[in-house]
């Protein structure tokens, strides 16, 4: 291992270290590979300043950037925030990192973002909460940056965006918490999302009241604000789950129960977007792609009735032993008025019929669209998803019912 070098003043070509302990550039820093450098006093990056970071650079108190804060294309550098006390991250120009880690042990928050930063490699959230909630800065992740060791004693308090075409869990929280939420890859290189986690109840700026018949309790504790700003596809949204926070009678339901909710801006009410649950990991995700973007949060559907609708999610179409042969769905002829939609796993339609079950209308494995196998249309095993729909009359009154749910297809 090559040894590093160390120095604990900043030096550049035109470096200045003022009398009011604050370390201002107004030239060119370059800490190439295999150097530290740090500093004791607030760091100002005068707007005529340039600081390249390749090597490891340690910031100890406030950091204010007007001119240009980077690194080189192929560079590991890595900025280290440690403070004792609650440090500011400012400035008026965008700050680009590839690696950055953030600890400080003082009381929330530790650090008040201010101003943009940006990181293209790994950001570690070691200890201490970024605030840019309340402080009106922006966190971005670029095209392949992750981050690492996300808890609740450290990860963004407010607005994260991340851009590119790989899924990516958002380490936002709020209230000391990390709560975070997860969008599947948009597979489009120009994809920008945004997400922030609010404490608080939805019904404050949405009205419960107004929303699907088979939503019964919407969470009041808490919510997630996801906005597509770049791109043309669209992702799958899981939430998470937290006994901190969330209620009861919302993580407690069934599987079939527990779901997620979106604001529908048109219809003005919330929409019932189904959810297949993880209770391992505490999270529950949308069965297919989202189309509209804006307020979500989990809830709970009313219970299915004891009804003799029974499905059976694995098909085999290719024994032809009259076993799986086809999606079955025991009893739904007793409800002719339904409809059967299902996706792959990237949301891709792949099937949508009305009167499913009616004289031989059933799926047997083969798309309506695009990614078969070959020329014959048979779909490639994997896992798929369903949404049912039917009407069901109970007495003169006439109730709708949606089940959600995942089949496997195997096409060997």
């Amino acid at each position: 291992m090559k040894k590093k070098n160390a120095c604990t003043v900043l030096l550049s070509l035109s470096a200045a270290w003022s009398l009011t302990a604050q370390t201002s550039n107004t030239g060119i820093i370059t800490v190439e590979e295999n150097t530290i450098i740090s500093t004791m006093a607030d760091f100002t990056n005068s707007p005529q300043g340039v600081l390249i970071n390749d090597g490891e650079a340690y910031i100890y108190r406030d950091f204010k950037n007007d001119g240009v804060v980077s690194h080189s294309d192929q560079s590991e550098g890595l900025t280290r925030f440690e403070g004792g006390q609650a440090q500011v991250i400012g400035g008026s120009m965008e700050s680009e990192f590839r690696n950055i880690l953030f600890y400080n042990p003082s009381p929330a928050p530790s650090f008040l973002l201010e101003g943009d930063i940006r990181v293209n490699g790994v950001s570690e959230f070691n200890q201490g909460i970024i605030d840019n909630r309340n402080f009106g800065g922006s966190f971005l992740f670029s095209d392949n940056a992750t981050h690492a060791d996300t808890w609740n004693g450290s990860f963004v308090d407010g607005k994260d965006d991340k851009e590119g075409p790989e899924s990516f869990l958002f380490p936002v929280g709020g209230g000391n918490l990390f709560r975070y939420c997860t969008i599947s890859a948009p597979q489009e290189s120009n994809s920008k999302f945004e997400a922030i986690y609010h404490l608080e109840n939805s019904n404050d700026v949405k009205n419960h009241t107004d929303k699907d018949e088979s939503i019964e309790f919407i969470d009041n504790q808490e919510y997630w604000v996801i906005n597509k700003l770049q791109g043309n596809l669209n992702v799958i949204l899981t939430l998470s789950w937290s006994q901190s926070t969330t209620p009861a009678s919302i993580y407690t339901a069934g599987p079939e129960e527990l779901i997620i909710v979106g604001y529908d801006e048109t219809a003005n009410k919330w929409i019932n977007l189904g959810g297949v649950a993880d209770p391992n990991n505490q999270t529950v995700s949308t069965p297919v792609e989202l189309t509209a973007y804006g307020y979500f949060t989990l809830a709970r559907a009313f219970k299915k009735w004891d009804d003799c609708v029974e499905i059976y999610n694995v098909i085999t179409p290719l024994t032809k032993d009259g076993i799986n042969d086809y999606f079955q769905i025991e009893c739904l002829e007793n409800y002719p008025d339904n409809s059967v939609e299902i996706f792959n796993r990237w949301g891709v339609k792949v099937f949508k019929t009305k009167g499913y079950g009616i004289d031989g209308n059933v799926f047997e494995g083969y798309s309506e669209g695009r990614t078969t196998v070959g020329g014959s249309g048979l779909l490639p095993t994997g896992t798929y998803f369903y949404i049912l729909n039917y009407n069901a009359k109970h007495g003169t009154e006439v109730t709708a019912h949606k089940k959600i749910g995942y089949l496997y297809l195997n096409a060997e």
